[in-house]
């Protein structure tokens, strides 16, 4: 009861803000005279967010947008209004272009690319039947948006700023300690495949959120050196889910096929777990004792190495792997709480790689091309005088919902709050607008609108709803110094709108959405080309030194971004379709014993070389054509498994061959092999120790 009231009281808090930033917006703009001072209410409602790295990063990308938007307006209408075809074509492509390096980019910064594309057609369109004049609308359309940004800004710095870094240390906090109960449940032997499959989409979730927020929260940081360690810190946190569920699988594989060798390691297992609920939420570093016991028990010293043994160790250097990184994540953590910027523990390198699916982007720069072209051709064949209200809309809706698999139901839903925006609009034009003689009398007829829509617009999940029904409640009023109001202007305002977003749907429908299955597929044969190249020796395939939790992240932060993204996306799948697909979990894992292996290749004998390198071949041509999920590995790759490994163990004595042993145990362990043999040399080796 009591966060329920906090919740709301910040809520609150955050309504107040946004409304006072909205009316010393308008205020402004009516006494310096702009022909549309409803635009600067209008930015404020979509710039408002309830914490200062939100407002600071979108504040700052909102004015880049417009500028570069208005700029590319006021050069292409005057010079191509003779030809309206080609006019609104270039302008389609525009923003197809802008749209396109928006999902591409994937930053905050995408929303620069994204208001470049759409604030051309906002501009634009509307100024094709007064050309002359394109220059200064640019010029006022600037100012109203600027003008919005700025009161948004100043009033959020100055009243109870709320800071997005302590927002993002908390929910890391909380993080972390759920992952710790995950890893307790794997390691006591607790969890049941519905517990992780429900643990492992949830975190999937607010991992995903973490990154997102973990980005904003930068822009709140004191100094350069923070920044870094934020964005460490986010990154080190992407690798638990695929670690755990590499973890989990072999202790499924020992419990399976070799539960003596589980029975002897299950004290050391459970001294972890006792620790992790005890002190691993603490700030406590793992005790050098637990993390040399672990690593003790993960280096094989005998020259005779069975399989579950080298399974056994590869599953120890795991949980040791789990160990450091969780207190390197501990220590980073509360450093940043600290501001002891100095004892940041920051390496020098820096993991860049992002997974970006070019196809669905240029898939979503078509649909928006289309709505745009189509929505145009429609205005000018018809001579609608309210065409460009359409038009523009069908470029804002196609922009705003790109990111999604399948944008279409989404923009259906925008149009229904966008239609009930529309409705208090009118009435509120027709009804309340009339008995406003001065600006406090606006004022307090707006509150009761613009407060309760803040409210809402504070919860995340609601942000689109509310900056809908904005969209349709501001169009209708669009507030002037004079009032004057046109029925029939009105209603034509507002079904062009709605027609608009309906185009945009169904073009979107046609041309872009695609189920999550698909995007489960292509995510998973991008994983395949990433291991194939890994196994080839090619370029992410270079070592990636140790030491911290930058250079551990694993084999790019780009293969832990698609687990994340394909762990969310399992959910919305068959329950059969989930358990084929749900194996792509562990492809981080095999990327980084991939790069191990490849790495130890050239320490080992000449014909150790020759046999790892005849797997490696054989590795990257399996990884190179896609199979179909569920598929088996042939019994060419198994066998090709036994002859590397019996090559090895004629060197066993050296302990980077028996290195390379507990890698290529582990590698065995995360492929499909058939259940009927995928195990027999555990079988075989364990019958005859």
């Amino acid at each position: 009861m009591k966060t329920n009231a906090r919740t709301f009281s910040g809520d609150l808090l955050f309504s107040i803000k946004t409304f006072i930033a909205a009316i010393t917006s308008l205020y402004i703009a009516f006494a310096w005279n702009l022909s549309q001072p409803y635009w600067a209410l209008l930015t404020v409602m979509i710039v408002a967010q309830p914490y200062t790295g939100m407002v600071r990063s979108k504040a700052l990308y909102r004015f880049m947008g417009t500028f570069i938007g208005a700029s590319v307006a006021v050069l292409l209408v005057p010079n191509l209004v003779n030809v309206p075809e080609l006019l609104t074509f270039s302008m389609a492509l525009w923003i197809g272009l802008c749209l396109y390096l928006s999902l591409i980019d994937g930053t905050p910064r995408s929303y620069a690319f994204i208001l470049s594309g759409y604030t051309t057609a906002l501009i634009g369109f509307p100024s094709v039947e007064h050309p002359q004049l394109i220059f200064s609308t640019a010029v006022t359309r600037v100012e109203e948006v600027c003008l919005g940004v700025l009161c948004t800004f100043v009033v959020n710095e100055l009243f109870f700023p709320r800071s997005s870094s302590a927002l993002f240390m908390s929910r890391v906090e909380r993080w972390l300690a759920d992952v710790g109960e995950w890893a307790r449940e794997i390691l006591t032997g607790t969890a049941t495949p519905s517990s992780m499959e429900k643990r492992s989409h949830r975190l999937s979730i607010e991992m995903v959120g973490l990154a997102a927020l973990g980005l904003f929260a930068s822009y709140d940081a004191r100094n350069s050196r923070e920044v870094e360690g934020m964005n460490i810190l986010r990154a080190g946190t992407g690798t638990f889910l695929p670690l755990l569920s590499e973890i989990a699988r072999h202790l499924e594989k020992l419990r399976t096929h070799s539960p003596e060798r589980l029975q002897e390691i299950q004290p050391l297992l459970n001294t972890v777990s006792d620790w992790i609920g005890h002190f691993g939420s603490q700030e406590n570093p793992v005790p050098t004792s637990l993390l040399e016991a672990v690593r003790d028990k993960s280096r094989l010293s005998r020259s005779e190495v069975s399989e579950p043994e080298a399974l056994s160790a590869s599953l120890m250097d795991l949980i040791g792997d789990f160990l450091e990184r969780w207190s390197e994540c501990q220590t980073l953590r509360l450093a940043l709480l600290q501001g002891k910027d100095g004892d940041l523990p920051i390496s020098s390198a820096s993991v860049t790689l992002h997974h970006r699916d070019h196809m669905l982007a240029g898939l979503s720069a078509m649909a928006a091309i289309l709505a745009v072209s189509l929505c145009s051709a429609f205005w000018i064949l018809s001579q609608w005088p309210e065409g460009a209200i359409a038009t523009m809309m069908a470029a804002v809706v196609s922009s705003f919902f790109a990111f999604m698999d399948d944008p279409a139901p989404a923009i259906l839903r925008f149009l229904i709050y966008l239609n009930a925006g529309s409705i208090v609009g009118i009435l509120f034009l027709y009804t309340l607008l009339p008995m406003a003689h001065d600006f406090l009398d606006l004022t307090v007829l707006l509150s009761f609108i613009l407060i309760p829509a803040g409210i809402f617009l504070a919860r995340p999940e609601k942000t689109i709803q509310v900056l809908a029904f904005s969209i349709g409640f501001g169009g209708l009023i669009a507030l002037s110094s004079t009032y004057s109001a046109d029925f029939a202007r009105t209603l034509n305002t507002a079904i062009s709108q709605s027609f608009g977003v309906f185009l945009a749907a169904g073009i979107t429908r046609l041309v872009r959405s695609v189920g999550a299955d698909w995007s489960v597929k292509r995510m998973v044969r991008a994983d395949w080309k990433d291991l194939a190249r890994i196994a080839a020796g090619q370029s992410d395939g270079s070592p990636i030194p140790d030491g911290t939790v930058t250079a551990r992240v694993g084999v790019s932060v780009r293969m832990i971004e698609r687990t994340s993204q394909l762990a969310i996306r399992l959910q919305a799948l068959s329950p059969g379709e989930r358990r084929l697909f749900s194996p792509s979990l562990l492809h981080v894992g095999m990327a980084r014993k991939l790069m191990g292996l490849v790495s130890s290749r050239d320490h080992l004998p000449t014909q150790a070389q020759e046999a790892v390198s005849s797997l490696l071949g054989a590795l990257s041509r399996y990884f190179g054509i896609f199979h179909s999920p569920g598929e088996k590995t042939p019994l060419s790759l198994e066998e090709s498994f036994d002859r590397t490994r019996t090559s090895l163990c004629k060197w066993s004595k050296s302990q980077t061959v028996r290195n390379a042993l507990v890698l290529l145990a582990g590698i065995r362990c995360l492929l499909p092999f058939p259940a009927a043999r995928q195990h027999s040399p555990l079988q075989t080796e364990k019958s005859s120790s």
